[in-house]
């Protein structure tokens, strides 16, 4: 087996052991999430880069953005959790920060849910309807499963001769 001098976990809340709960239903995630397991089992240190209701997009993001950073790891195993292609990053200029948004769970969006997730958008300029009928518009008319599986086939190409190029092993699995 190959040794790693650390293993560092992308991905959702699934990565992130959010789910995790012990037999009394207490969470328990942050003793059984993946980073932590392989990082006991490979006797390596560990990392947990993974966000709850995080896309592709972010998810691809934070593995560029942590190999460029990456001053003392000289061979990590990245372990790269996948998730909904639906789920996609939007820039809030008016924050400078990066946002999630989930379309494809629209309908679980109360009217709260989605006032937060339009005040990151639009600094509450736009309104909740606005948004709810958008989100609507775009899952019916604009995303298409294989467009975004192809994009996102594509995405992961890309990201292997990264990794490659930057001596780092990895593994991808669907989170979800």
């Amino acid at each position: 087996m190959k040794s790693f001098d650390k293993v560092v976990t992308f991905g959702c809340s699934y990565m992130h052991g959010d789910a995790i709960n012990d037999s009394v239903g207490k969470s328990s995630g942050h003793l059984f999430k993946p980073a932590v397991v392989l990082g006991e089992l490979l006797n390596c240190e560990n990392e947990d880069t993974a966000h709850s209701g995080s896309s592709n997009e972010r998810i691809i993001r934070n593995v560029y953005n942590w190999v460029e950073s990456n001053r003392i790891s000289k061979k990590p195993l990245l372990v790269i959790g996948l998730s909904g292609t639906a789920r996609f990053s939007f820039w809030s200029s008016h924050r400078e920060l990066w946002y999630e948004l989930s379309p494809a769970m629209i309908h679980s969006y109360d009217d709260e849910a989605l006032g937060n997730s339009n005040d990151k958008l639009t600094d509450g300029v736009g309104s909740v309807k606005d948004l709810r009928f958008w989100i609507e518009y775009y899952m019916k008319w604009l995303y298409i499963d294989d467009v975004e599986d192809k994009k996102l086939q594509r995405s992961i190409v890309m990201l292997h001769h990264y990794l490659k190029g930057n001596n780092c092993d990895y593994r991808i699995l669907n989170s979800l």
